[in-house]
């Protein structure tokens, strides 16, 4: 962790500092005290003369925004700024910071009893938010939210996938954060990912062409990952409904492990989540999407076979135990009618494992010849030879390639 001190001289030398790596020197007082004003504006007792001591949480790279925890006056936020100046992209970088910032508008309002009379707080698995602005490409944008750092936790074997009882608590927060958005009139006009679906393409394509080349490749998958890639079909698994599918929900869209915070509870063996962050890519949609990508990502192949059936059961029983305070109309019924879904949204989850698979592969290729360099042999498994998300891309591809 990089830590640093910034005074109200911002003589700032650390370049992963939260300011001093993500805007430049000129910005730097006029993003401070703009975070003294929306944390005052949220009540909270801070002043411009606080010291602010920061520590990097996140690098802050491709489309990420840089994110630190940064403690005023013996009180820890999380504070993510996005700066679009310097980036080519930075149409995109921008859109993806402010749809993050419609998110927690929205969720905070829900908190706070704006939107609907009566609020459950279990609806919503998301940190507490303070405020923010917009980014845009002269302007930097902010986003200040609850530090979790000290309440939360990690699994201890993340390679061997999380277990079942950690599976279902995330699957409860994906139906409980759905659920708020289905339990208010209001409708979320989210900003569109037209301009995500372009470069994501691109990506695949590039890392297809390199996944190809390894033996575990098989050559009849190379096709349906093209398709599937496509911007058009991107749009439509995502947003499409097709006769048969649940209405569109709220969801997030990027239910990789880094993106879901966990908590030890005395009760439970197994970790339960503790919230959802970086919405950068959230969605009014394909109401299965985070269901399937957080069983994908985040499961062994076995184990996700093993217990699929039981995790969507699950969903709708969350999903069914919380209509009765549903503004929006949401039908759910069976687990069988919801795998033709099901089964579609997992092509998402493949497409954005095989950006994982590609620099995983290189990973252990550089691996398997230093070993071959030492030892003058590899005496190995398969199984041990493919990384952690390779294996989990071979047998869902296994699963859902016609």
């Amino acid at each position: 962790i990089s830590q640093t001190v910034l005074t109200d001289s911002l003589n700032v030398q650390c370049e992963e500092n939260l300011i001093s790596s993500c805007i430049n020197m000129q910005m730097k007082e006029s993003v401070k005290n703009e975070i003294i004003d929306i944390l005052q504006a949220a009540g909270e007792p801070v002043v411009k003369s606080d010291e602010m001591v920061c520590a990097t949480l996140g690098e802050g790279r491709g489309m990420v925004s840089c994110l630190s925890s940064v403690n005023i006056n013996g009180r820890s936020y999380a504070i993510k700024v996005s700066d679009a100046s310097s980036r080519p992209n930075w149409k995109l970088y921008t859109q993806q910071h402010n749809r993050e910032l419609q998110v927690h508008q929205f969720f905070e309002k829900f908190r706070n009893g704006e939107l609907i009379s009566s609020t459950d707080e279990n609806l919503v698995r998301t940190v507490r938010f303070f405020g923010g602005s917009q980014c845009d490409r002269k302007k930097p944008g902010l986003l200040i939210m609850e530090d979790l750092t000290a309440e939360s936790t990690i699994p201890d074997k993340p390679s061997e996938g999380l277990p079942l009882a950690t599976i279902l608590s995330v699957i409860s927060g994906v139906a409980a954060n759905q659920s708020a958005y289905l339990s208010v009139e209001e409708e979320l006009e989210l900003i569109p990912k037209d301009l995500l679906f372009e470069p994501l393409c691109k990506w695949v394509n590039e890392d297809l062409e390199k996944a190809s080349k390894h033996e575990w490749f098989r050559a009849e998958w190379k096709e349906p990952l093209n398709v599937w890639a496509d911007p058009d079909n991107q749009r439509d698994c995502q947003y499409a409904r097709e006769e048969g599918d649940l209405p569109l929900a709220l969801g997030h869209a990027d239910m990789w492990m880094t993106n879901i915070l966990f908590e030890k509870k005395e009760t439970s063996e197994a970790l339960q989540l503790l919230a959802f962050i970086d919405w950068q890519c959230a969605i009014v949609g394909n109401a299965l999407l985070d269901v399937a990508s957080v069983v994908a990502f985040n499961m062994n192949a076995t184990e996700r076979r093993k217990h699929e059936h039981e995790i969507l059961q699950h969903y709708v029983d969350e999903v069914k135990k919380r209509s009765g305070g549903f503004r929006k109309e949401f039908p759910i019924d069976t687990v069988d009618k919801l795998l033709p879904q099901y089964r579609r949204s997992l092509r998402f989850a493949a497409l954005q494992m095989l950006l994982r698979v590609a620099p995983e592969a290189k990973d252990k290729a550089n691996a398997m010849e230093s070993a071959r360099a030492e030892t003058g042999k590899i005496d190995i498994g398969e199984n041990e030879r493919l990384g952690v998300y390779t294996q989990r891309f071979i047998g869902l591809l296994e699963d859902i390639v016609d």
